[in-house]
């Protein structure tokens, strides 16, 4: 196994290794997060709809007990919440990719170079 090294830290070197680690060099990550974190929002979206479906449900059932004793409609009106959270975090998702989609093909035509001759071309 390797050791540290035990004399003190050369600050010019350290500087050099910090400068070239990912977050010193914007080249190495362009859009300032990492590739995965994209995926964060639509990996949670299953999370959200079980939550939101469950927890409306279990609080609406706890309302038709504790207080309306409206069986079944209470317990009913209040899984019809969690569906429209769900269908809201799902339209929020959508949108939110819809967006990046449109900025990632408004950025590629604004670059220019890759000539690719379409089908009005000429040759």
């Amino acid at each position: 196994m390797s050791e540290e090294p035990q004399g003190p830290i050369d600050p010019a070197r350290y500087a050099k290794l910090a400068e070239r680690h990912v977050y010193g060099d914007p080249k190495r990550r362009p859009g300032g997060r990492a590739p995965w974190f994209k995926m964060t929002s639509s990996a949670s979206i299953g999370i959200e709809i079980a939550v939101a479906v469950v927890g409306c449900t279990l609080v609406a059932r706890w309302i038709e007990v504790t207080y309306t004793h409206w069986a079944p409609w209470t317990t009913l009106i209040g899984f019809s919440v969690g569906i429209a959270a769900s269908v809201k975090a799902l339209m929020r998702t959508a949108r939110q990719y819809q967006r990046e989609i449109a900025d990632r093909e408004r950025e590629q035509a604004l670059t220019p170079g890759d000539d690719q001759a379409g089908p009005g071309a000429a040759p």
